[in-house]
């Protein structure tokens, strides 16, 4: 007896359907359970995922410090005054410094060094070569007022903060004749706080002018080694976890010129007078 139903060609082309649809359906199957969704399964992260189930690009929070210039209890404003000690008004255009080699220290002891690095190239004296360091320097002033310099991965209080006013004997000893990384702090361009004549940089750059003259104007700069100022603050700061945190700290402008007198004293005597001052502008 012949067996018709093979023949049955409408049959044929159902069996045929049936066993494609089974076979994809068993490739979505398989597919679907080998795809994971990726992302940040950490929960320290600040962009923690919880749908997640495959660990991939986690970022964590930054802590860092945000320097914010004062005259007294407010903050400085584009033309508020000052006054010397001659009773004499003036206004602040500029004030710029070096911050470098900045700790975080724990309840524990503990200290966190900065993780900012920043590759700086030098060439030594033959000019052919060029070697290189990581420092961590940053150029502190109103409109670049944050460094944002150590990573949190995970809930840390940190007790005190300890950093340099100025800059440290290495970047002293190891001139940039020529220097790769212009954008770097130390860079010669940087708004003129490289004194190449005598190769030596600037702790600190002050300009201001009379409030009501404006032939009254001037540049001061702080430098050398005894113009740099440790600074040790304690802050008690716990971040929260997944998000960054700032240390705000003062910088007092109105201590920075107790005693200054800008008519009387010649040049040699304010910036003697300010290099004293400059020990007492941080607070917490």
């Amino acid at each position: 007896m012949k067996r018709s139903w093979v023949k049955n060609s409408d049959l044929m082309k159902l069996i045929s359907i049936l066993t494609k649809g089974t076979l994809l359906l068993f490739v979505v199957i398989l597919f679907s359970c080998g795809t994971k969704n990726e992302g940040c399964t950490d929960a320290n992260a600040s962009n923690f995922d919880v749908s997640a189930d495959a660990n991939c690009c986690c970022i964590y929070p930054q802590l860092g410090v945000q320097f914010i210039y004062y005259n007294g209890l407010k903050i400085v404003g584009a033309n508020d005054t000052f006054i010397d000690a001659d009773n004499n008004r003036f206004i602040v255009d500029k004030v710029k410094f070096y911050v470098s080699g900045i700790n975080y220290i724990l309840e524990s002891g503990e200290v966190l060094r900065s993780d900012k690095r920043v590759w700086l190239y030098l060439t030594p004296g033959n000019g052919n070569d060029s070697t290189r360091s990581i420092d961590d320097y940053a150029l502190i002033d109103r409109t670049q007022n944050t460094l944002r310099s150590l990573t949190l991965t995970g809930n840390t209080k940190i007790q005190r903060l300890e950093f340099l006013m100025g800059v440290v004997d290495s970047a002293l000893t190891n001139q940039p004749v020529f220097m790769k990384n212009l954008d770097h702090a130390l860079a010669p361009n940087r708004d003129s706080m490289y004194n190449v004549t005598g190769s030596k940089y600037m702790t600190m750059k002050i300009i201001y002018r009379g409030a009501n003259d404006a032939t009254i104007h001037d540049t001061l700069y702080l430098e050398g080694l005894d113009a740099r100022v440790p600074v040790g603050l304690n802050v008690f700061v716990e971040n929260k976890v997944g998000f960054d945190a700032l240390i705000p700290i003062k910088v007092r402008l109105d201590k920075l010129f107790e005693g200054v007198r800008l008519k009387e004293d010649n040049h040699d005597e304010l910036i003697t007078r300010i290099k004293a001052n400059s020990k007492n502008i941080f607070e917490k």
